[in-house]
């Protein structure tokens, strides 16, 4: 009886530390880009059931990091920055996105429709 009580004590812990969304989660596929203001973070993060997409903006002048998308896995493609506005071109026409900035740190956040090719 103490080892079925074990067991089952061992598997919920098991379970409960695969479920933590702490801030330590290894962020794959990381690339970045930057200029003499901001550093952008574009990565996935693998949950339980889904891998999600994650963008964050850094303010190097004051070390701040704030989140500006969260989305189902290859929602944005690719990433660019022009003066004041960070533009997000997206994958498909319906992409799943949690959260989206619209202006972080001075720069305007446009999201860009998919190449048509």
């Amino acid at each position: 009886m103490k080892q079925i009580i074990l067991l089952l004590t061992s598997l919920t812990y098991v379970i409960l530390t695969s479920c933590d969304n702490s801030a330590g989660r290894k962020k794959l596929d990381l690339t970045t880009i930057e200029n003499e203001e901001i550093l952008i973070e574009n990565y996935r993060i693998s949950e339980i059931t889904t891998i999600h997409q994650f963008v964050d903006i850094t303010d190097k002048r004051w070390d701040k990091v704030e989140r500006i998308l969260e989305a189902n896995d290859g929602s944005v493609d690719s990433i660019f920055i022009s003066q004041d506005t960070l533009y997000l071109q997206k994958t498909s026409e319906q992409p799943i996105i949690y959260d989206l900035a619209l202006i972080k740190f001075g720069y305007k956040i446009i999201l860009l429709e998919p190449n048509k090719e």
